[in-house]
């Protein structure tokens, strides 16, 4: 339904409105300038993050209707939860801001790109991309961050109301994907065992890779559990 789709949208943008509006510009700059954090997390979430998808593909040997889905999950950018979840944590909100833009922006080409190598590799054929979607998704998130960093500039003291904003449109979208979900035909909780392993799997892998790497190149715990919500 169309109204779902808009609901969804709204939503999306509130809550990244929100939760961006509480981070300082200043900081948000700043994160944008620290090359070794972004390389790590868009590595982790553009190479490693879908070879990793593309292995437990392959290794399980899903059938398409699973494996394409777990591909274009594993090749999409980390997206609005993970400033929520970063919220959340404690984790380098501004990081995590900066990294959803860099990721938002990049998977315009590498998306597409892991796309068509792995569905390639995988299945032998070509997926058609939904570029309309992909452009809507990124106009929202674009536009969410930069208004967001806008209003928390010129008003910083609403920035607890926006953070409350942010937090509640979070929790609707979650209560609104698990109705929408529940009357589907084959529900969340409806699948086989080797369903969860499959999504499990890249997910923790990368998430394991990607906080490993980002300690061992001298990346400090707050950024490093930015990096490692991100890539999740």
């Amino acid at each position: 339904m169309w109204w779902t789709s808009a609901l969804s949208y709204v939503l999306l943008f509130l809550l990244i409105f929100g939760i961006s509006g509480t981070v300082d510009l200043t900081s948000f700059r700043s994160r944008l300038s620290d090359f070794r954090s972004i390389l790590v997390g868009v590595g982790c979430q553009f190479v490693f993050l879908p070879l990793l998808g593309f292995a437990v593909v392959k290794l399980l040997d899903l059938p398409a209707l699973y494996g394409l889905v777990l591909l274009v999950t594993v090749s999409s950018p980390g997206g609005s939860y993970s400033n929520w979840w970063c919220a959340l944590c404690n984790a380098d909100l501004a990081l995590s801001v900066a990294m959803t833009t860099i990721s938002t922006i990049a998977s315009v080409g590498l998306l597409p790109l892991n796309m068509l190598v792995y569905v390639q590799a995988t299945y032998g054929r070509s997926v058609e991309i939904a570029w309309l979607n992909i452009g809507i998704s990124i106009l929202v998130v674009i536009s969410a961050i930069f208004s967001g960093l806008y209003m928390g500039l010129k008003a910083p003291g609403q920035r607890q109301r926006l953070n409350t904003l942010g937090n509640l449109c979070g929790v609707a979208l979650i209560v609104m994907g698990l109705a929408f979900n529940s009357s589907s035909p084959v529900p969340l909780w409806d699948h086989t065992p080797l369903f969860y392993v499959a999504v499990a799997l890249p997910c923790i892998l990368g998430m394991l890779l990607s906080f490993c790497m980002s300690i061992a190149l001298g990346i400090n715990k707050p950024s490093a559990v930015a990096i490692t919500i991100e890539v999740f």
